[in-house]
């Protein structure tokens, strides 16, 4: 199998349609992917960075702005929860019809295929859980009318959540970043065995760069 390119299930016309139907998917997923990444990376960046750098003051300042933008409702729903339903949808799609040969060669590429399968797993899981947690579950209490950086300190108070966050925060941003090389290969924009190194070492700095300042704030939390 070619990294990224379903091996056939049956032979004949089905085959043939399953392929172009899982070809239309990968890349409409990748541009679905990026998009929701670009408005929702900024978005945690913003408040996190304000934890870690400026404390709880300016913490709970741009969470009250954020939930004071008109239609905020509607743009997490729409412009965060929809992007990433529908890119877990057809990762799920390609897990299913999709087939990895790590087991029998092992190239670095099949270790990726198959690593990008299940940190999306982890990170949908992490994501719905987070999102439960932090977004919707405080919204059952009348005394609360917004999260605050004591509501957030105290949820990370619990060593299983910061140990959770640790492993969804890592597959997530293994997911990210291993995304954006991959769209880069299959796009054909990194073309050539150098060009497609080199581009893995940007890949993997910038997803060790995402990885290391939500670690920063989750501590900024916890301590």
């Amino acid at each position: 199998m070619v990294f990224g390119i379903v091996r056939p299930q049956r032979q004949g016309e089905l085959c043939l349609r399953l392929n172009r139907v899982h070809f239309s998917f990968v890349v409409f997923n990748h541009c679905w992917a990026l998009s929701q990444s670009a408005f929702s990376l900024p978005n945690m960046r913003f408040t996190n960075s304000l934890a870690f750098f400026y404390g709880p003051e300016k913490f709970n300042e741009a969470v009250e702005f954020l939930q004071s933008l008109p239609f905020v409702t509607f743009l997490e729903i729409f412009a965060i929860g929809v992007p990433i339903l529908i890119h877990a949808g057809i990762g799920i799609y390609i897990w299913i019809f999709g087939e990895s040969n790590v087991q029998h060669y092992g190239y670095l590429r099949n270790w990726l295929y198959s690593l990008q399968r299940w940190t999306g797993i982890v990170a949908i899981l992490f994501i719905l859980f987070h999102v439960y947690k932090l977004r919707i579950e405080w919204t059952f209490n009348p005394e609360i009318h917004h999260i605050n950086f004591d509501y957030v300190q105290e949820y990370f108070s619990h060593t299983w959540h910061v140990i959770f966050y640790f492993i969804g925060v890592a597959a997530s941003v293994f997911h990210f970043a291993n995304g954006i090389w991959n769209f880069l290969v299959k796009w054909g924009i990194a073309i050539g065995e150098q060009a497609q190194t080199a581009s893995g070492y940007v890949c993997a700095v910038i997803g060790i760069g995402v990885f290391t300042f939500f670690m920063l704030s989750l501590y900024k939390f916890s301590i």
